[in-house]
């Protein structure tokens, strides 16, 4: 059998709707992962809220969180490592001038820390849209390889990109 990438989102797909993972979900996971396939999780969601999913489905392969804007092995260095950061003067000057522009709450979030002007609502969803899923994959990887999962408007460039997805 040949050496699958599956790359997984979590909202709407691979969690169930109570946001958890189911155990069937948690078993064929570990199961796809010791038959030799890659199984990576590719979400919108920050670290900090994916970290205990990639931790309980026991993984070690490269995870992308916030849409791409970060790309990392959780608990180790790795060289390939990738963050995308917004430069601290567009911040400043947001935070100068947040009520000109309508602004109700200015956050900022990296791979080990969250900085927000007061405190957040309960829901909140800021997510760069200039990168997509697609851009992610890696291009040495080949198309007929790689089998993904997603169900969100996101995820729409992911799932055509890999050729073999499944929209939930």
């Amino acid at each position: 059998m040949q050496q699958k990438l599956i790359t997984l989102d979590l909202d709407g797909t691979t969690l169930n709707n109570h946001s958890q993972l189911s155990p069937l979900t948690i078993k064929t996971l570990q199961k796809a992962t010791r038959a030799g396939h890659l199984v990576s999780i590719v979400t919108g969601r920050p670290y900090r809220m994916a970290r205990d999913i990639y931790d309980q489905l026991q993984l070690t392969t490269p995870m992308a969180n916030f849409n791409g804007a970060l790309t990392h092995i959780p608990h180790q260095k790795w060289d390939g490592e990738y963050s995308m950061t917004i430069n601290k003067a567009v911040v400043y000057d947001l935070m100068r001038h947040k009520d000109d522009y309508g602004i109700k709450l200015l956050a900022v979030e990296n791979k080990h820390s969250f900085f927000a002007d007061h405190a957040a609502p309960a829901t909140f969803d800021f997510f760069p849209h200039e990168i997509s899923d697609d851009q992610v994959l890696t291009e040495k990887s080949l198309r007929g390889n790689i089998i993904a999962f997603g169900d969100e408007h996101n995820d729409a460039e992911m799932l055509d990109y890999v050729g073999r997805g499944v929209d939930a």
